[in-house]
């Protein structure tokens, strides 16, 4: 009978069980039925070297094997739960940010957000010239803070408040449902879609104050709008019912069942073609709104200045219809900035026994260049450098003018509803500025303007004004 060694037969299995921890740890648990298979293999071209013949293994052995299996098992799965407790942590964990765009917290996956901005701006107005209507003083215009933020993905919200000049209003407080692009909702208080002008964020208009045209449009209204855009935003639209609000007004309760509505499109035709398409930077558009408003007292008209140089006279109430119109249309390329728009607005009006529709109208023509190169834009401007002294960096310097007029309805003053000595029937504005932008959240405004009257005074026309604007801009 042939005897033969079991040594080599138990230093091969010895090896074999010394490395098998090793590939435990370095062994994905999606490969241990691979890994087993290629153990037993192994064992059996060992025990055709040592000339064993029987598949059956000594039973300390079969128990090692047994006992190395399980603990490639549990490893796996512990791996497996590591990495189902580190993904859930992952998922549930929040960022915070604090950047120049203001501070935020997101949670991992972006479906909610929170972020807290505002800004403020502190005017100097200068009356210069004799026999100026108004005085001169520094005031802090618009003391802005802003929270906004998203809920489940799809819910926006936004609530901006106001304590500029002493008082505290509520400006803004809408929430939005964006799930379709192309038709999304908003509801609460907020810009009516409108003005070109008035839809620019106060922090980025290239003036102290907005133009002519703006003192016709509503401000701020409370009420439900759908809109969206199509073909990557070539074309945007709006359509809302709101309250209703008089020219340039803004208002928190509603007094009559009466509701405006107002719509806008506005196309983009070259915006999808590319940022170096020479007409890229091109939009136009129209808005138009229609209510029926009685009782209610009608607005003042103000200068660049905030110098109020027409009014109705006491008694006068809104007495029916109202409609506005207005054309818009900017053009942006490279440090090149053009804006331009007009609106027009009729409003039915009585005092006493008497009614008539007092239709006034607006217009104005802006431009503004980057002598530093920036793009201009119709947004935020973002320096190519911010001021530093100890990098020699100047920020960006913007250079400015506007022209624009406002006529008021003869039949105002013909009726009784206004008076030529008071209130003027034509105001022709100029303006011409620099700004300079230190960096992307501060900036200062120097605007020179003038501003004609056509009555206005008992003499016959108002004094032309004359004033040096400044602004202090802060905006996160």
């Amino acid at each position: 009978m042939k005897h033969f060694s079991f040594t080599p037969f138990f230093i091969g299995i010895a090896a074999i069980v010394a490395f098998a921890p090793g590939l435990s740890a370095q062994t994905p648990a999606n490969t241990l039925e691979t890994r087993l298979a290629a153990i037993e293999q192994r064992l059996g071209e060992i025990e055709k070297q040592v000339g064993i013949q029987t598949a059956t293994l000594p039973a300390e052995i079969a128990d090692r094997l047994e006992a190395l299996d399980q603990q490639l098992r549990i490893v796996s799965r512990q791996r497996e739960l590591d990495q189902e407790a580190l993904t859930a942590k992952t998922a549930s964990s929040a960022t915070v940010d604090a950047t120049r765009d203001g501070f935020t917290i997101r949670s991992a996956d972006n479906n909610f957000q929170l972020r807290v901005g505002g800004y403020i701006q502190a005017d100097g107005r200068f009356f210069v010239g004799p026999n100026q209507f108004d005085t001169s003083a520094f005031t802090v215009r618009r003391i802005r803070p802003i929270v906004q933020g998203t809920v489940s993905k799809y819910f926006d919200f936004r609530i901006m408040t106001d304590f500029g000049g002493g008082n505290a209003i509520v400006q803004e407080a809408y929430g939005d449902l964006r799930y379709w692009k192309k038709a999304s909702f908003r509801i609460g208080k907020y810009k009516a879609p409108f003005g070109l002008e008035r839809l620019q964020s106060a922090a980025d208009i290239k003036f102290v104050d907005r133009g002519l045209p703006t003192a016709l449009a509503p401000n701020r209204d409370e009420g439900v709008q759908l809109y969206g855009d199509f073909m990557n935003g070539a074309v945007s639209y709006a359509l809302a019912v709101m309250n209703g609000v008089v020219d340039g007004g803004i208002n928190d309760t509603d007094n009559n069942d009466g509701k405006d509505g107002v719509a806008r499109i506005f196309v983009q035709p070259f915006v999808a073609k590319g940022v170096q398409h020479p007409l890229g930077g091109l939009g136009f558009g129209v808005a138009a709104s229609s209510g029926r408003q009685s009782g209610i007292l009608l607005p003042n008209y103000k200068t660049v200045g905030q110098s109020i140089f027409y009014f109705y006279s006491p008694g006068v109430t809104a007495a029916g219809d109202r409609r506005r119109i207005g054309p818009q249309a900017y053009y942006y390329a490279g440090p090149l900035g053009l804006l331009a728009e007009y609106t027009a607005a009729a409003q039915d009006v009585q005092k006493g026994g008497i009614g008539e529709t007092i239709s006034n109208r607006a217009w104005q023509v802006a431009g503004s260049y980057f002598l530093t190169g920036e793009k201009n834009t119709y947004k935020t401007v973002y320096p190519r450098e911010s001021f530093d002294p100890s990098t020699r960096g100047k920020g960006a310097i913007e250079v400015t003018a506007r022209i624009g007029e406002l006529v008021v309805d003869q039949s105002a003053f013909d009726f009784g509803f206004a008076n030529i000595a008071t209130s003027a029937h034509i105001a022709r504005e100029w303006i011409a500025g620099i700004n300079w932008y230190l960096n992307r959240n501060s900036k200062f405004v120097f605007n020179y303007e003038q501003t004609l009257f056509k009555g206005g005074a008992p003499t016959g026309n108002r004094t032309t004004e004359r004033g040096l604007l400044t602004r202090f801009q802060v905006a996160f």
